[in-house]
């Protein structure tokens, strides 16, 4: 048994129960400044009734890209941001499930 906290699903954005699961986009990123925002948009924009977040996993870039996310973030309560210190994709997957992502 775990001791993290069980994982509230993503709220619809009206408030109310959705019909369909919700989804959570993972995506780990690392010296992504120039892509970011496109690639984060892209995925709030498709075409799913259900509940939709992204989650970006933010490893140690160099750029602009923790600036980014933290816009997008702030912007759209369907972006959460988490720590991914090494910046490996498994460890920012790993981050992303230990915060808690979206499960129905």
């Amino acid at each position: 048994m775990s001791d993290q906290p069980a994982a509230q699903p993503v709220p619809d954005p009206t408030g109310q129960p959705s019909a369909y699961p919700g989804v959570s986009v993972v995506m780990p990123v690392l010296d992504e400044e120039r892509h970011l925002r496109q690639a984060v948009t892209r995925v709030l924009e498709q075409d799913y009734p259900g509940p939709v977040e992204v989650v970006v996993a933010l490893g140690p870039s160099r750029d602009r890209t923790d600036e980014v996310a933290g816009a997008l973030a702030a912007e759209d309560p369907r972006v959460r941001l988490v720590a991914n210190p090494t910046g490996a994709t498994g460890a920012g997957l790993n981050s992303a499930v230990a915060e808690g992502i979206a499960r129905s």
